[in-house]
């Protein structure tokens, strides 16, 4: 059994433009080409031979260039070629296709599709999932009248469920036979295809933040990303830092007068003459020369691409020549749009490097000790709850239920149990009685509370076994009190900003909140944001030390724990938390886009 790669190639440029239109593959990403990174990754899982399938027709040079570009032996078949190709398969023999549209900007991992090989007649596929830019979509349920009866919201990598593309299939060879003389146009049409057939498939999810490269503006968000990231600390041999943060390739000439600001990375044979202008992050791909008194501003340079002197180039993917004077547009790609699919928890950028490194390490540390410390003398005191809790109630002692934690990662939120097993299945009846405004549910007097629950919960005892989370990771001692997904999906901006850092034991919110009978879901979103924002370690101490001295049943001015001056700060940037929409909870059968 031998596992074939085959890579899908596409021109980035409409079908009928004069000239020879770059390609995908030949496109440069950071100190290499596309195809130079896909292989490197295919390597990874088989040493077979790679053949490249361009899904246009070819030019001569095709081939040699994908070739030299690579530096290794290729194989090139455009699709009426392929069915021969496919034919000298063997029946046990596996092919691995490759579409580098869909690529992570950290790069893909294939092994998912060859880890379990158990039954080699289903394929496997590496889906893309749909995504919106922020993350969410949101669907209005209307009546027969038209009224809004109800707001459903969707979010990426958890309630989206439609595939966008696929980036790779791992398909026995024999299932391919059928398709060999059909036009091969995209690994989403191989999938149903093969679906069509009779094929049995598995769907896996491409995580990560995924961006589109059929189009120039993926290919510019891409580099852009790897010139930003540290890649630029591991140049390969051949280049060479000609200044701060600018590097060169090999047989590379720049004009003395010329200008060059990092981060830039030029590839082999260019020419900078004179008084050019790069200003990064830029790539200039292979066999480029930028004429005299040129600007390339935060671009990419398509191979081969020559920008004439006096030519300006900002913000864009060169992928033709222009000419002399004439600023160059973005040629539109066969696809429509550029889009960029964000598929981990679409949250808001941390702080800068040094402090967010120094807090979080702080932090985390502060956590072990302090939840091995309390687990080791509170054991006793742990020990006589589990036994009332086993003595006065059928079930078991701990309670585990599913939360969301940091980056929208569920885990297991441990507690001591303080309601009867069916606690859950009787919700339902009692939603009408609850006292809060909120997603949450709490009533007075629940029915569903053991002999010893009330007391437990009023004095937060029931949260204790909480120290096993913050050891394990996935709490911490202070931060947003923890929910599940079905809670966190009501204010888009709160679940973005609570799902930025580790939910908390005590928080913000557990010790300032003031409306705590008449239900606070408004100071809880304030609250939850509010620590966000102005997490510092030494609030962190502050709140611990609150939740000490008052129970957790007394309130605290949040004056004292957050300067005046970052409230007020904050009160001018931000609306009130009571213009914070809670969309009413009704059915209907009538969904519209919103």
């Amino acid at each position: 059994m031998h596992v074939y790669p085959l890579i899908f190639d596409a021109r980035l440029l409409p079908a009928g433009h004069g000239g020879v239109a770059p390609t995908l593959l030949e496109m440069p990403y950071g100190f290499e080409s596309v195809l130079h990174r896909v292989l490197d990754s295919v390597e990874r899982v088989t040493f077979s031979k790679p053949t490249i399938v361009p899904t246009f027709e070819p030019d001569r040079g095709y081939a040699e260039r994908l070739r030299r570009g690579a530096g290794r032996d290729l194989d090139v078949h455009a699709t009426p070629t392929l069915g021969a190709w496919l034919e000298r398969r063997e029946p046990a023999d596996l092919l691995l296709f490759v579409d580098p549209r869909f690529w992570p900007v950290d790069g893909v991992d294939y092994t998912a599709l060859v880890d379990d090989l158990t039954d080699q007649r289903v394929a496997r596929n590496l889906v893309v999932f749909d995504s919106s830019a922020h993350g969410t979509e949101e669907l209005a349920h209307l009546d027969a009248h038209g009224n809004v009866k109800r707001i459903q919201r969707y979010y990426d990598s958890v309630t989206r469920v439609r595939a966008r593309g696929v980036a790779a299939t791992l398909t026995p060879a024999t299932a391919c036979h059928p398709l060999a003389g059909k036009p091969w146009e995209s690994l989403q049409w191989l999938r149903m295809s093969l679906a069509q057939a009779g094929v049995s498939s598995v769907d896996l999810p491409l995580g990560g933040q995924v961006i589109d490269l059929a189009t120039p503006r993926g290919v510019l968000d891409l580099n852009e990303y790897a010139l930003r990231s540290d890649s630029l600390l591991q140049a390969p041999p051949r280049y060479h830092e000609h200044q701060p943060g600018v590097f060169v390739g090999p047989d590379v000439l720049i004009d003395e007068r010329a200008e060059l600001v990092g981060p830039v990375v030029i590839h082999e044979r260019c020419v900078i003459e004179r008084n050019a202008l790069v200003v990064g992050p830029a790539v200039i791909g292979r066999n480029v020369v930028i004429g005299n008194d040129a600007v390339v501003a935060q671009s990419v340079i398509a191979p081969g691409v020559n920008v004439f002197p006096l030519c300006s180039v900002r913000h864009r993917t060169m992928l033709t020549e222009s000419a002399e004077g004439e600023e160059p547009q973005a040629t539109p790609s066969a696809i429509s749009r550029s889009a960029v699919a964000i598929q981990d928890s679409g949250l808001p950028p941390r702080r800068g490097r040094g402090r967010s490194w120094g807090y979080a390490v702080a932090k985390r540390m502060t956590d072990v000790v302090l939840s091995a410390f309390g687990l080791l003398v509170l054991s006793p005191l742990l020990l006589v709850i589990a036994l009332a809790v086993k003595i006065t109630s059928r079930g078991p002692i701990l309670f585990a239920h599913e939360r969301e934690g940091r980056g929208g990662r569920v885990f297991r939120c441990y507690k001591f149990r303080t309601m009867t097993p069916d606690a859950h299945a009787r919700q339902r009846e009692l939603y009408s009685a609850s006292a809060t405004d909120g997603p949450q549910f709490k009533i007075d007097k629940d029915p569903r509370l053991t002999p010893i629950g009330g007391f437990l919960r009023d004095y937060c005892l029931d949260e204790l076994p909480q120290l096993i989370n913050v050891l394990l990771g996935t709490m911490s001692l202070v931060g947003p009190r923890p929910s599940p997904f079905r809670e966190n999906q009501i204010c888009v901006p709160w679940r973005n900003a609570r799902l930025s850092v580790r939910p908390g034991m005590t928080g913000l919110w557990q010790v300032c909140r003031s409306q705590r009978s008449l239900g606070d879901f408004h100071q809880w979103i304030h609250y939850d944001i509010l620590y966000v924002r102005n997490r510092s370690y030494w609030l962190d101490w502050k709140i611990l030390i609150a939740t000490l001295l008052t129970g957790g049943r007394r309130s605290v001015p949040v004056e004292w724990l957050i300067p005046r001056s970052r409230l007020s700060a904050w009160d001018a940037s931000v609306p009130p938390v009571d213009e914070f929409e809670v969309p009413e909870q009704a059915v209907s059968d009538n969904p519209v886009a919103t």
